[in-house]
């Protein structure tokens, strides 16, 4: 997640749909904060990014890039983990 998000924003992805129902993405840096607030960036940018991706694949004919939203007990063990990743080194994201 965090090299995909990473990778869009060196492209300069960004996303300001014209539809209010769709979600939006600001590129910038996800590295200030606290930990927890960084995870919190990085899932809340997430959903857009892969919304953006799943729709130009069903726009060429392929199947979803990500094909499910992540439940709340998924997102909750991939804080763990970040939390656990970050530990050491109060700079990653």
């Amino acid at each position: 997640m965090t090299d995909t998000l990473e990778t869009a924003a060196a492209c300069g992805v960004s996303l300001k749909p014209t539809r209010p129902d769709e979600p939006s993405l600001k590129t910038g840096p996800a590295a200030a904060g606290t930990p927890e607030r960084r995870f919190d960036r990085l899932i809340d940018s997430w959903y857009p990014l892969t919304y953006m991706l799943s729709s130009l694949n069903r726009g060429m004919g392929f199947a979803d890039a990500y094909p499910f939203v992540l439940s709340t007990p998924a997102v909750e063990k991939l804080r763990a983990v970040h939390e656990i990743i970050t530990a050491g080194d109060p700079e990653r994201t």
